[in-house]
């Protein structure tokens, strides 16, 4: 099993961020700790709720300036969006900042093994509504625990790598 991860924030010639190299170890010890195993044969049986667990990890990952990208907005702006799940925060330009969706796409080997065809699935959560409320939490804009609405997109790739 191998974890690849796709990555928006940063430009590809900068180092890894913490959040990325966090997010990465920990999907490493659910394969490491048997969570992944040749029975995730379908969308049925993969442990879809563990990587989302992953991707809703909101603790920050540094203190101080050590281990924090430096993208021009200040020590307090750094902090605030270094970790996985970043609860959105108000800009100083009365903007708000954080996650508002989370993917997981994984491809499953259908009877033709690892080299095809696949059946591939792509499950999406988004924040419902306005996720942010004014108040305190963490130092930061409080968030409230709007539900998420999802979407799920499933297809087929054939051995030659043709989409069905």
């Amino acid at each position: 099993m191998s974890i690849f991860a796709a990555y928006n924030h940063s430009p590809s010639s900068s180092p890894p961020l913490v959040q990325m190299q966090h997010g990465q170890q920990l999907a490493t010890t659910l394969i490491n700790n048997g969570t992944f195993t040749p029975s995730h044969t379908s969308p049925n049986t993969f442990p879809w709720d563990d990587l989302f667990t992953i991707l809703s990890d909101d603790q920050p990952l540094a203190v101080g300036s050590d281990g924090m990208p430096d993208r021009g907005r200040g020590v307090a702006f750094e902090h605030a969006a270094n970790c996985i799940f970043m609860k959105p925060f108000a800009l100083q330009n009365g903007m708000y900042f954080g996650t508002r969706s989370q993917i997981v796409l994984a491809a499953f080997a259908r009877e033709g093994g690892q080299h095809g065809p696949w059946h591939v699935e792509l499950r999406e959560r988004a924040m419902l509504g306005d996720a942010v409320q004014i108040g305190e939490h963490d130092g930061r804009q409080g968030v409230s625990k709007q539900p998420w609405s999802s979407v799920v997109h499933s297809f087929d790739v054939a051995a030659n790598g043709v989409a069905t």
